[in-house]
């Protein structure tokens, strides 16, 4: 580890690989990145803030990477980094995979030791500790990391603004230490959240301590760019906005919905503070379970739905994923009757309804007394609000209680009728995944070729899913019946 580490433009000075020689470690990068990363002793500047953003393949991961490890794990004294992205289990084959190639790539890896079960990194030689985690379950852990000096986040826009606030305050409240705080992601329609959190902390710091820039495939001295382009041309007709984005016409994916399957929907005037948890009313969980993961939405709404003081409120929503069933020795059904559980105890009330699409309401069996979700919250039937839940018999249960799921076409008259004349019909900021889904929601365009209204659900416009969409839409179901009929003035008494 004795050796000069310098680092070199890959295009000007014709090197691809990292090249030892008795004295020195010569290190290429893509040259625009050399431009905007390296001081006039070939060695990476250590600003305090790093915003790398781009297109897929750009580099910018990799380049980030290659710092963090000169700079960071390579440090002649001891530090602690920490390497952080939404999920833990994602590190692992991200910044943690990353990281493990760069010190092999430096022909330093005899100094480190790699703990790929906790995706944990020491040098030592020096001391220097860095740790993953993720925001998904560890974001008490991360309050409490003794000494933290550096951190780095991959897809940073994975991240809400309260998440990323707290990493950044976490290296701020760190008084005289050196500090560093490095993210990537892409500009895709999810990372628009991810604009004003830069804008602030480009206004807490001068040029000196801040460092922000775009890239994309042509700034990628180490890939064939013809060859990439060609590729990028194929994903066009997927992802127009984010094609552009790729290429360099534009900087932000802030894509246009040409065909938005809600139509009124209108985030300034429906995305409020206001649809928080009201006591004494009903929690009502409506869920949508699919190959992937699940997802749930929590809806309160006043008694009388046709008053003008009526309201309609998605006050939170709940994700399931692989990650949640505690290595497989539990099921996701029962993942989402857990975290249903817990929200209904953290706001103490067992006054608590349960709707969803037929998968959910049917999980392990045609006999309605499988519903693991019901059982799990020994639920009464009369608490199933609808979604199709049949006995043994093949007999829909409750017929008087249940109402059925609408077919597309129905539910996109009904859904943007009440979001046009209900008075309050609210989705609370928090809600990050309902909005993101319901705003680039759109129209199936095969499906309007013949005539019909249908939901297009194979992802594009920044949405990989329509999980949310659908468990939003079953709850406007349940609770605005009225609304469908489209006589509007008899609506609000």
């Amino acid at each position: 580890m004795g050796k000069k580490i310098i680092i070199v433009p890959a295009g000007v000075s014709g090197y691809k690989k990292v090249t030892q020689n008795s004295e020195q470690i010569i290190v290429p990068i893509s040259d625009y990145f050399y431009r905007h990363m390296v001081n006039d002793k070939f060695s990476f500047i250590d600003y305090k803030v790093s915003f790398l953003w781009g297109a897929y393949g750009s580099g910018k991961t990799n380049t980030a990477v290659k710092k963090e490890v000169i700079l960071g794990l390579l440090s002649p004294t001891r530090i602690t980094g920490l390497m952080v992205r939404k999920t833990k289990a994602s590190i692992r084959d991200s910044l943690y995979k990353e990281m493990k190639k760069a010190v092999h790539d430096l022909g330093v890896e005899e100094f480190f030791k790699f703990f790929d079960s906790s995706g944990r990194i020491v040098n030592l030689v020096t001391g220097t500790e860095y740790i993953s985690r993720g925001l998904d379950h560890d974001i008490e852990k991360i309050k409490g990391i003794e000494g933290l000096s550096r951190i780095i986040v991959d897809e940073i826009s994975e991240l809400n603004v309260d998440e990323m606030t707290i990493l950044y305050t976490r290296l701020r409240g760190e008084k005289g230490k050196k500090l560093s705080f490095t993210a990537m992601f892409n500009p895709t329609a999810r990372a628009l959240h991810v604009k004003d959190f830069i804008n602030t902390i480009r206004a807490e710091l001068d040029d000196t301590e801040f460092n922000e820039f775009y890239s994309n495939y042509k700034h990628n001295d180490f890939i064939d760019q013809e060859d990439y382009f060609k590729k990028l041309k194929s994903f066009r007709s997927v992802n127009e906005s984010e094609y552009l984005m790729a290429i360099g016409e534009v900087l932000w994916a802030e894509t246009k919905n040409k065909n938005p399957f809600f139509t009124s929907f209108e985030p300034k005037r429906h995305i409020s503070e206001k649809a928080v948890y009201k006591e004494r009313l009903p929690l009502y969980f409506f869920c949508d379970f699919n190959a992937g993961d699940f997802a749930c939405v929590v809806m309160q709404k006043s008694f009388n739905d046709n008053n003008r003081d009526s309201f309609f409120h998605i006050i939170d929503e709940i994700l399931v994923t692989e990650d949640d069933t505690k290595g497989n020795t539990i099921t996701m059904d029962v993942a989402m009757a857990e975290k249903i559980q817990e929200f209904a105890f953290r706001h103490d009330t067992t006054d608590i309804y349960f709707g969803g699409d037929e998968t959910a309401m049917n999980k392990s069996t045609k006999d309605v007394s499988g519903n693991v979700i019901a059982k799990w919250l020994k639920l009464s039937w009369q608490r199933i609000l609808f979604g199709n839940a049949k006995d043994a018999n093949d007999k829909l249960i409750n017929p008087g209680v249940r109402r059925s799921n609408l077919g597309h076409a129905q539910s996109r008259q009904l859904c943007n009728t009440a979001m046009t004349y209900h008075p309050a019909f609210y989705i609370h900021p928090k809600c990050e995944r309902v909005i993101q889904e319901i705003s680039f929601a759109r129209l199936d365009q095969k499906a309007m070729e013949n005539n019909k209204i249908e939901l297009y659900k194979k992802g594009g416009y920044g949405v990989e899913a329509q999980n949310f969409t659908d468990a939003f839409r079953y709850a406007v179901h349940y609770a605005l019946p009225s609304y469908e009929s489209g006589d509007f003035k008899k609506l609000l008494k």
